[in-house]
Formats: C-alpha cells, sequence, structure tokens
C-alpha cells in the first residue's frame, strides 16, 4: 500500500515473532549492510521537510563539501544542539541534525557505520543515529536496532524550545511510541508490528528498575549458573546458562525449541539471576 510519506508499506505476516525474524535477518546477513525500506534515496522523510532540505544552502554547500562519514559526524559534534526538524524561529528551514541525516542517508551507511552514530559520546550525533534507524530500516527490524537503548541513562536537552531533560532511552521511546516528531511525521509501522512494540514498551519501567538492581548485585551473576531472560513468544520467563558478566550485559546460551543453540548478549534490564 502506498502512503503520502513516498514509501511501499510489506505487510507483515499474521502473529510475526519480532525475535525471530531478528534472528534470522542477523544469521542471514553476510554482506553488513544495513535492512532499509522504501526509497532510502528519499529518507522516507515528509515530502515537505524533504524539499526544504535539497533547497537550503547549507545542505547544497556547506554539506555538498563533505565526503565522508566521519566528517559529517565531526559537523554534528560541533554545529548541531537540538533535535527538532525545522529551525528554531524560522520558517521552513530545516535543522542541521535533518541536513545531516539527510546527508547520511545518500552515502547509505553499512551496519557498522549505523552501530558507530549511536554509540557515540555525543548525545546529538547518537539521536542522529536513532532518527536514521526510524525513517530507513525495515519496520520488523526496528525493535531489535533501537530497543537495546531504551533503558541507556544518559541525560540531554533536546531542544532549547523546552527545560525538558531526557535520557536518550526515553528519547528513543518516544521514537517508538509516537509517529508525531516534534513538527514532522514518521514513517508509519504498521499495526502488527507496531501492536508488539506498544505491548513490549509497557514493560519498560519494570526493565529500567530491574537493570537498577541487576546493576547493584551484579555478582550475583555467575559463569556457567543458571539465569532467566524474558521469552516475549510464549511471554514468560525462560532459562538460559550464563556465559559472561559485566556491566554492559549477560551473555547467554540456551537451545530454542527446535534445538538450535542460541548464545546472544542480553541488556542487564532482560535478565534475572
Amino acid at each position: 500500500m502506498l502512503h503520502g510519506e513516498g514509501y511501499i508499506e510489506e505487510k507483515p505476516k499474521i502473529g510475526l515473532n519480532l525475535d525471530q525474524v531478528a534472528e534470522d535477518w542477523l544469521a542471514n546477513n553476510t554482506t553488513g549492510g544495513f535492512p532499509t525500506f522504501g526509497d532510502p534515496s528519499k529518507g522516507n522523510l515528509n515530502d515537505l521537510l524533504r524539499s526544504n532540505i535539497l533547497r537550503c544552502k547549507y545542505f547544497k554547500v556547506d554539506l555538498y563539501e563533505l565526503k565522508t562519514y566521519h566528517e559529517v559526524i565531526n559537523e554534528i559534534e560541533i554545529h548541531v544542539g537540538y533535535v527538532e526538524p525545522w529551525t528554531i524561529g524560522t520558517h521552513g528551514v530545516p535543522s542541521t541534525i535533518f541536513c545531516c541525516l539527510y546527508k547520511l542517508m545518500l552515502m547509505h551507511l553499512s551496519m557498522k557505520q549505523v552501530y558507530g552514530l549511536v554509540k557515540e559520546g555525543n548525545p546529538f550525533t547518537r539521536c542522529c543515529g536513532f532518527l536514521y534507524i526510524r525513517y530507513l530500516c525495515k519496520p520488523e527490524l526496528l525493535y531489535h536496532f533501537l530497543s537495546p537503548y531504551l533503558v541507556d541513562d544518559q541525560e540531554f536537552q533536546p531542544t532549547p524550545s523546552s527545560e525538558e531533560i531526557l535520557t536518550i532511552g526515553e528519547y528513543v521511546e518516544r521514537l517508538l511510541s509516537d509517529q508525531n516528531y516534534y513538527t514532522t511525521i514518521l514513517p508509519r509501522t504498521p499495526a502488527l508490528i507496531d501492536k508488539e512494540i506498544q505491548k513490549r514498551l509497557l514493560l519498560l519501567p519494570e526493565k529500567r528498575e530491574r537493570r537498577k538492581e541487576n546493576l547493584k548485585h551484579i555478582n550475583e551473576f555467575k559463569i556457567d549458573d543458571p539465569v532467566y531472560f524474558m521469552d516475549f513468544e510464549n511471554n514468560d520467563w525462560k532459562k538460559a546458562t550464563c556465559t559472561a558478566v559485566s556491566p554492559e550485559g549477560i551473555n547467554i546460551y540456551y537451545q530454542n525449541e527446535n534445538g538450535a543453540e542460541i548464545e546472544k548478549l542480553l541488556d542487564l534490564s532482560e535478565v534475572l539471576p
């Protein structure tokens, strides 16, 4: 189905398991490419916003001179001070971060480069990475790429238009929970996928508290001891074996229903000792 944002929505299968979709994609992604949908050259941006970016002198002249991914990151770190799509106090002038975002979209970033954005120390560089994911990632993989940052407690002020201070986790949560982004619209997530994502977001307060508690008692996690993680398909806690422990998370090993051996890293918010 074709929407006003200029992309084609692929209907997900009924009963889609987001975790299984992500595992299957990771197992088959041998190129290191990032899983985009729609028309990456248009970035799935609102037509008005994109057309104004293309007419913007800053984008056509200043950003045109930047040829590498690292040059754009440096530009963000020096010149970006808020995450709104339009320049504050103007009519129709796109913001620096959205001009840089579209520049990165046209570079067709690899998965490694996208991870590089969201793991930077600068919160605005990270937000640009999260926006890249939100706009371009296949809907069925959105939660896989954004969920690790839902409990990130780095604080920043997203815009001088408000005195509100957010954590990175709260910012990412809003990208997943609300299609409205300041004065623009984010790509619509298909209903079945969105329903699953919203169901998981309801658990966020509990997950954030669990992460704090597990960090306090991280010594209770022992290698080769059993741990428990949430199996969203069956909506129940599942037993696994702890294989490594760090403040970044817990490595676990288990066998799924088909007998396949699974190893993965889980955030401290997702496990119980």
